[in-house]
């Protein structure tokens, strides 16, 4: 579940300026320096905290503003000349030079350059939308990229009538963005390092319906699964890691993942734990059941002489996992015992522990039959045993589906 964010309150000179918002015990500074943070991290938090107001970048002389609404992206502006709505459509080649110069000398606070352009016939209303949207765009990939600057950010629920508000997909402005980013440091800084694990943020399956995402995004973001850490994925990925922690820094401003804290982890963990204990107990007890019903109907009481002894054998391989571990009648093992003893086992080798303490029963018992019955009635359970296996993996897809 994605943690509700924890916004601080403005100083007493601005009331609507915020100081600070906490992304799962996370601080991020809503005012400062870029030194201390990165402009998607920001937009980051304002988008889960679904602020509504400016945030304003200055450095020296250049000023640049992004305007949010609910969390969203819908306007940007800029006081540098190259940011310019005609400057950019001129660069893309969406208008002619002679159209471009007849067009800037008529503009006045009364008439903006789309409004004339439109009038000339040089470029359609939904054009010149596009290319206002492609500026808003220009603003955001240079400033995720700017290495310094104060920026702040304003409260403000009625933004100021000359914003024009602009249907843009803040998720893919931001992953769009990021993947334009070169600063290492940026990049490890925002993901929290490389022991960092990540899941699925809430809302993430609507968001991707309406992304489009490269093939690299979708390779990364199918490790993410509450247990892997950047390291682990950038290992598994493959290729180029700085290019896979970057994509992991994009999908986590784009709000499609989100960062777990150590006490998430730790109580997912051992949930994760409680299941495979009760699912590998489960499917063994079946086996031993099944091993034992047949081997004491073939000898009687010595079958359940021989399994005994072999119980033995194994307690002495595993004193800590078997103890005080015995057959019940039906020839399954203890299952409350035996969990007592896992959750004593240190939590990176239980469960390789578990499994080779019940291969190893089962082997036993399959030796027991051998011995008192034959190859050919080994042979005969094995294949039995194999269908109940074959028939309890066909329980679990079917309760999954």
């Amino acid at each position: 579940m994605q943690a509700d964010p924890d916004v601080s309150a403005g100083s007493q000179n601005d009331p609507s300026l915020k100081n600070s918002i906490s992304m799962a015990g996370h601080p991020i500074n809503l005012t400062g320096d870029l030194s201390d943070t990165s402009v998607p991290e920001i937009f980051h938090a304002l988008s889960v905290a679904r602020s509504t107001g400016v945030f304003e970048w200055t450095c020296f002389s250049r000023e640049k503003k992004v305007y949010l609404h609910s969390g969203r992206i819908v306007f940007a502006s800029s006081n540098s000349r190259t940011d310019r709505l005609g400057d950019i459509l001129f660069r893309e080649g969406r208008i002619k030079a002679p159209d471009f110069i007849e067009a800037a000398g008529k503009v006045s606070e009364q008439k903006r350059l789309g409004q004339i352009l439109i009038e000339m016939g040089a470029l359609t209303k939904e054009e010149i939308k596009e290319g206002v949207i492609n500026q808003v765009r220009t603003i955001i990939y240079d400033l995720f990229n700017e290495p310094e600057g104060h920026y702040s950010f304003h409260e403000q629920e009625n933004l100021l009538r000359e914003v024009i508000t602009l249907d843009i997909n803040t998720a893919e402005l931001i992953l769009r963005g990021v993947e334009r980013m070169t600063d290492w440091h940026r990049i490890v800084q925002t993901l929290s390092g490389i022991d960092t694990v990540f899941e699925m943020a809430a809302g993430s399956e609507k968001k991707l319906v309406e992304i489009a995402l490269r093939e690299a995004e979708e390779a990364v973001l199918s490790h993410i699964n509450g247990r892997n850490s950047v390291a682990t994925i950038c290992a598994d990925v493959g290729g180029n890691d700085f290019e896979t922690c970057r994509t992991l820094m994009a999908l986590l401003c784009a709000n499609l993942i989100r960062r777990m804290q150590d006490t998430e982890i730790a109580v997912l963990e051992e949930k994760r734990a409680r299941d495979f204990f009760e699912k590998t107990t489960r499917c063994y007890n079946l086996l031993f059941a099944y091993a034992y019903r047949y081997l004491t109907d073939k000898v009687g009481k010595l079958g359940d002489r021989n399994l005994s002894h072999y119980l033995e054998e194994i307690k002495e391989d595993h004193p800590v996992l078997f103890k005080g571990i015995f057959l019940l009648p039906d020839g399954t093992l203890a299952s409350e015992a035996l969990r007592e003893n896992f959750e004593r086992l240190d939590e990176e080798t239980r469960k390789r522990e578990l499994l080779a303490c019940l291969k190893g029963l089962l082997a036993a018992e399959l030796a027991a039959i051998r011995e008192s019955l034959g190859t050919t009635e080994e042979a005969f359970v094995t294949s039995r045993l194999k269908s109940i296996m074959e028939n309890l993996k066909k329980e679990t897809v079917h309760s999954l589906g």
